[in-house]
């Protein structure tokens, strides 16, 4: 009897395990449906072979299913908030690439999109654009900061995130930050501190 009640204890337990996994597996499926549905909606000629690349990404191991739930709420709060598909969901899509081919800690992607479904009241729409277009220079380049005559360049160990009053800051050890032009460059070692991104301010 003993016997007979603890097999039925196992095979309980076994039963919920594979409902749960088929459950993940159904959500999955339909987070990964609902968000090809939507790009290849709006995407443009132009814009496919960006919209394909993230696709793949989407379906490989890289990351999770909670994630990819996060993509989808950002993907939808652009669509809340109007934004172009241009400016904002390519270069979006842009970032999470980035994000990829630079083999960053999961944690700093998850910070970014944390950041990004902030409430419209939080971040208005011209201050997400700026977040994706200076996250995205930086990404590719590590440039921080640029204007006419100079540029601000950081290398080295970083993460993303953001304070109480939800600014975003990339926060920096021990890296190499030059101040350059096409004539000369002037480079500070060992620098540690935080860059609001949004203020444009470095404080070290």
């Amino acid at each position: 009897m003993a016997m007979f009640s603890l097999r039925k204890i196992v095979f309980f337990i076994f039963f919920i395990i594979c409902c749960g996994f088929a459950h993940s597996q159904a959500i999955d499926s339909n987070v990964d449906r609902e968000i090809r549905f939507l790009l290849k909606e709006k995407s443009t000629k132009d814009s496919r072979k960006i919209v394909r690349q993230f696709l793949r990404f989407l379906k490989s191991d890289k990351i999770s299913q909670s994630e990819k739930i996060k993509i989808y709420s950002v993907l939808n709060s652009f669509g809340s908030r109007k934004l172009g598909f241009t400016n904002s969901y390519l270069v979006f899509l842009d970032v999470l690439l980035a994000f990829d081919e630079n083999d960053l800690s999961n944690k700093i992607l998850v910070n970014c999109l944390d950041f990004l479904m902030l409430d419209k009241k939080v971040i208005s729409n011209s201050e997400l654009r700026l977040f994706l277009k200076k996250m995205l220079h930086f990404l590719n380049s590590d440039v921080l900061s640029s204007s006419f005559d100079f540029k601000w360049k950081c290398v080295g160990d970083f993460h993303l995130d953001f304070s109480d009053d939800k600014t975003p800051d990339l926060y920096f050890s021990d890296s190499k930050l030059s101040l350059f032009n096409a004539v000369d460059t002037v480079t500070l070692l060992n620098v540690s501190g935080r860059y609001d991104i949004l203020e444009n301010v470095f404080y070290a």
